[in-house]
């Protein structure tokens, strides 16, 4: 079916309706799953197993999760394999109360040599089908399977999230294990380019219910704020997510001393999440002893204006404490799940045109989106990125009410996106078309 721009809420501005239904609904494949009356696949006896690197909450564990509750109805049952240590409780416990269809979560050896992993990955649940995220290590290990060890080759897809080199090279040497490819919006042809034109290839966006919040009451911003000791009344800056290189905290950190300097004493910066690495985490840490001359007069330290919080379970405390959302990744994939919890909660975002939210903001009305060359490896962050940064964030808090509008637009969008989009569905016909008429390996 073609889908309509007047599908969409009447109640939007015209120029909203018009960028989600040309831009945003043709990337996601989202106009093929409207209105389609679900029947349910019978899946009955079959075994699937997913591999990733952790079960520590990512975007990229958000969507396992979300594949393996789908499998639910299907009477399909499921393993998960991790490649890493470190799982989080309550990414166990959503998995146990969403997906009773999971049997086993295990800890597989990440040299893929231990005789262990080949018994889980080969031995009694012999799985039908693989879906891995997150890392080639399923490819690797089929690969040695076949060549090592004579068993047969598990048929493999994997998840792809980014359209960078930095992922897509990481699969290439292993390309002939694939099976298919699950992309998270449209870039099939760059996908081809690196991993060979053969391989099927099917768009499934991570959309999925997420709860609307809209505005936080006055006395709830107050509240959270009182809990990591920032004023009620300040301005705060924040992100919330993985910690790591690829986030760009060291330009987030930097865009709070220019605003020091200029005399803007109450604005503060709030980070919450996971550190990717402790060499990074000590790196920006010490960055947090700096001192800022405020043209106020003041002496200030970093230390003293941002709040690391750590990971929390439910990222809306952090979001209800924030103005404004900075998001200055090099590479992200199709909708960050961070952008998306923090639209919902009427936050406006100010992030780099990364993945595909060059094409799902709209500049100045869902979003403000920053300057950026695009290279294979992301887009880069420039001197005309900091400086429209440092603009855009000026105009947000300068202006509140400008503020509230680019906020509720990303609400509206995000809300309707995640409502709609038949992720479940969508993943169970896909699964089913592969297990009953894919490829042999």
């Amino acid at each position: 079916m073609t889908f309509r721009e007047t599908e969409l809420p009447v109640a939007w501005p015209a120029m909203l309706r018009r960028h989600v239904a040309a831009t945003v609904v043709p990337l996601t494949g989202l106009a093929a799953g409207i209105g389609n009356e679900e029947c349910l696949p019978d899946l009955s006896g079959t075994r699937v197993a997913f591999a990733c690197r952790h079960l520590r909450f990512s975007g990229s564990v958000r969507v396992l999760i979300e594949q393996a509750a789908a499998l639910q109805p299907t009477g399909a049952q499921a393993m998960i394999l991790c490649f890493e240590d470190g799982a989080d409780p309550a990414v166990v416990d959503e998995l146990r109360q969403r997906a009773s269809c999971v049997k086993a979560i295990v800890r597989g050896d990440r040299k893929l040599r231990a005789v262990r992993t080949i018994w889980r990955a080969a031995g009694p649940f012999r799985p039908h089908y693989w879906i891995g995220t997150d890392t080639p290590d399923p490819l690797i290990l089929a690969d040695k399977l076949a060549r090592l060890y004579w068993l047969p080759v598990p048929r493999i897809a994997m998840v792809v999230h980014e359209a960078y080199d930095r992922y897509l090279q990481r699969l290439a040497p292993w390309r002939q294990r694939l099976d298919a490819l699950l992309l998270t919006y449209d870039f099939r042809e760059r996908a081809s380019e690196t991993l060979g034109g053969t391989t099927p290839m099917t768009i499934l966006a991570p959309l999925f219910p997420l709860s609307p919040r809209g505005a936080s009451p006055a006395q709830d911003r107050e509240r959270r704020r009182a809990e990591v000791g920032i004023p009620p009344d300040a301005q705060v800056l924040g992100y919330a997510g993985r910690l790591g290189p690829n986030k760009r905290i060291e330009e987030v950190i930097g865009l709070l001393a220019e605003l020091l300097r200029e005399g803007r004493e109450d604005v503060w910066l709030l980070l919450a999440g996971e550190w990717e690495l402790p060499e990074y985490r000590r790196k920006i840490e010490s960055r947090l002893e700096t001192c800022v001359q405020s043209r106020g007069g003041g002496v200030l330290s970093l230390r003293e204006r941002i709040r690391l919080i750590g990971p929390l379970r439910d990222l809306s405390e952090a979001y209800e404490a924030m103005d404004i959302f900075l998001l200055l990744s090099q590479a992200e994939g199709f909708y960050p799940l961070s952008v998306l919890e923090a639209q919902l909660a009427g936050r406006p975002v100010v992030c780099m045109p990364a993945g595909g939210l060059a094409r799902v903001i709209l500049d100045g009305v869902t979003g403000e989106l920053l300057p950026g060359h695009e290279t294979s490896r992301g887009v880069e962050w420039t001197e005309e990125s900091r400086t429209a940064a440092l603009a855009r964030v000026r105009s947000l808090l300068d202006c509140p009410d400008k503020a509230a509008a680019i906020g509720a637009a990303g609400r509206q969008v995000a809300e309707w996106l995640t409502t709609h989009y038949p992720f479940g569905p969508l993943f169970r016909r896909w699964l089913a078309e592969r297990l009953l008429g894919g490829r042999k390996r």
